[in-house]
Parts: structure tokens; sequence; C-alpha cells
């Protein structure tokens, strides 16, 4: 038995063969609209200056207790998306202790912005933010342990894969990082240097995995895990000859 660590988607008329080619003919090329995916629309990408001028409304992210107790502390990275309301819709973490991260991402979500607006109209934008989490230095004399996270790190088995979809191993993958939630949720997924499109369809394929969460002693806690995760052509492929069979 695990013991908690201590902290540190009918003609009416028969139709002459003019008329019924025609209407095919439009029937097509409404198909074909409607199979088209609209454009993106370009998301703008503004320093961390320019878009704090832009904030009307922050939360405040709570320190996850468990964090504290262990006297883990420091500065969580993230880049969010912003739609044309001011709405945060994405937040994906560069960098951070997993405990503050996910604390991170829970309050950043929140965050209300002026809408970012552009000689021809509000446009949606992209930018860094930062949330600082800080302890007072009301215990210990004044002093933290210097060696904190590291020994956290120790105390907690990290979360794994528990099933996944039936990957074709000759596919080419993507690796990203995962922050696994308290629950086994994937709450984040990254990779640096990939191209967008890939990660965004790595991401979706993560959906139909599922992960054992971290355990600090007897407590789930959220924390990072590497995964291989088929990119969007593999994908595409394995649909395909799956189809065909």
């Amino acid at each position: 038995m695990n013991q908690t660590p201590k902290p540190l988607l009918k003609p009416r008329r028969k139709a002459s063969g003019y008329t019924f080619l025609l209407c095919l003919i439009l029937a097509t090329q409404n198909l074909q609209l409607r199979g088209t995916p609209p454009a993106q629309k370009k998301i703008e990408a503004l320093a961390g200056e320019a878009a704090a001028e832009h904030l009307i409304h922050v939360v405040k992210p709570q320190y996850p207790a468990i964090a504290k107790i262990n006297f883990i502390q420091g500065t969580v990275r993230l880049e969010i998306n912003v739609n044309t309301k001011g709405q945060v819709t994405e937040a994906h973490v560069l960098d951070g202790e997993p405990l503050l991260a996910a604390a991170a991402m829970e309050a950043v979500r929140k965050w209300l912005y002026k809408p970012y607006v552009l000689p021809q109209g509000p446009a949606a934008f992209r930018t860094e933010v930062a949330v600082k989490f800080a302890l007072h230095p009301h215990t210990l004399w004044g002093k933290f342990p210097p060696d904190a996270n590291s020994y956290m790190e120790k105390q907690v088995r990290p979360p794994k894969v528990i099933s996944h979809p039936q990957l074709d191993p000759s596919a080419a993958t993507l690796k990203l990082k995962v922050l696994v939630g308290a629950k086994g949720e994937v709450l984040d997924a990254v990779s640096k240097g990939q191209e967008e499109p890939d990660v965004e369809q790595a991401r979706q394929s993560l959906q139909g995995w599922k992960f054992r969460p971290a355990n600090w002693g007897a407590i789930s806690v959220p924390w990072y895990i590497i995964v291989n995760v088929p990119r969007e052509q593999s994908i595409t492929n394995q649909a395909s000859n799956s189809a065909k069979h």
C-alpha cells in the first residue's frame, strides 16, 4: 500500500436530360464547396508587452497545496491564442514545473483581453505569457531547500501509457511532451521545432490514448511524459488502409 512521502459532426415530374445534367453539375459543385475546408484566418503574433496592454481581466492561479508543502516555486511560460473577442482559446506550456503548469493553464484560460483591432477589423493573436509562483519566506528562517524541485521529482512515480490506437512501427512520428493530469487526462502536448499542422493533428490523436497518472505516494499529481505520436500523413495512410480491408 502506497504511503504519501514526506513533503520536501421525389421530383414531382421527370426532368429532361439537360435539366438533369445541369442539376448534377450544380450538386457536384456544392459538394466540392462543402468538402473544402474554409481558409484559416491568420493569427497575428504579438510580443508579450503589446499583448499585456490589451489584458483587462486576470485570474490568479491557485497555488497547488502539494507544491507548497514541497517548496516548489518558479515561473511557467505559456503560449496562448486569443480570438477576436479577446477570449483565450488555447494555452500551451512552453516551460515550467508540472504541478505549477497545470494550475497556470487553468487560470490563463479564464483571462480576457480587449479585442486586438487592425485596420481591416478585429484579429486573433498569439502571444507568450509568464505566470510566477513564489512562496513567502516566513518559514525556515527565510530560506528554502535549494534542491526542492529535484527532490520532488525523485519522489514522483511518473505517468505511464496504458493503451493507445494500434500504431504502424514504420510510421513517421512526432515526439511530444505531454502534461498528464491527476485523473490521467491529457492537459497539454507540445513539441518544439515541429510544424503546427502536424502538432495539432498529433494532439487530436492523443484523445484515443489512455494514461495512468503520476503519483506522489498515494496522491495523483500532474506530470510530464514523453511519447511518440504518428504524424498527420501517417494517420491518414493508416485510416485509408483500414478502409480498404
